[in-house]
C-alpha cells in the first residue's frame, strides 16, 4: 500500500475512522482493526424497542 499527496498536501489513501475495511473490520487512527478490539459499548434500546431511541 502507500499514500498519495498532492501538492496541496492532500492525502488520497485517507478514509475516515469508521469506514469499514474488512469483514467484521474498522479503520482507526490509519490501521484496519477487527472490532471486537475497538471496546464498542452497545447503544440501549428504548420502551419502544428501537435502538438508541432511533437517533443513531
Amino acid at each position: 500500500g502507500g499514500h498519495v499527496l498532492l501538492d496541496d498536501q492532500t492525502d488520497l489513501g485517507y478514509v475516515e475512522d469508521g469506514t469499514p475495511c474488512g469483514p467484521s473490520m474498522m479503520c482507526l487512527d490509519r490501521k484496519c482493526l477487527p472490532i471486537q478490539y475497538l471496546n464498542l459499548s452497545s447503544c440501549p434500546t428504548g420502551p419502544n424497542g428501537h435502538i438508541c431511541s432511533s437517533h443513531g
